[in-house]
């Protein structure tokens, strides 16, 4: 089993929450990115490179997350920006 993690960062398309997730990328971490701009998250994670992925929600939509607690999925970090 790997011990690499997964990241969760919202707002992770812009500012603060894409350099935080720069930062974990470059740390080799698995990294999501979380944003409402489709374009923007995937541009994002281009430039980000191969472990960061992006998902579209809006975390004011409790509905849009089916995973509701820690380390669901394996994610240990969820990072809100």
């Amino acid at each position: 089993m790997s011990s690499q993690r997964v990241v969760v960062i919202t707002g992770g398309n812009s500012g603060m929450g894409q350099a935080t997730a720069a930062a974990f990328a470059r740390a080799n971490e698995r990294v999501v990115i979380i944003g409402r701009s489709e374009e923007r998250l995937r541009a994002t994670a281009q430039e980000l490179g191969t472990n960061v992925t992006w998902l579209k929600a809006d975390v004011s939509q409790r509905s849009h997350f089916p995973w509701t607690r820690p380390n669901a999925c394996g994610t240990r970090w969820l990072i809100r920006i």
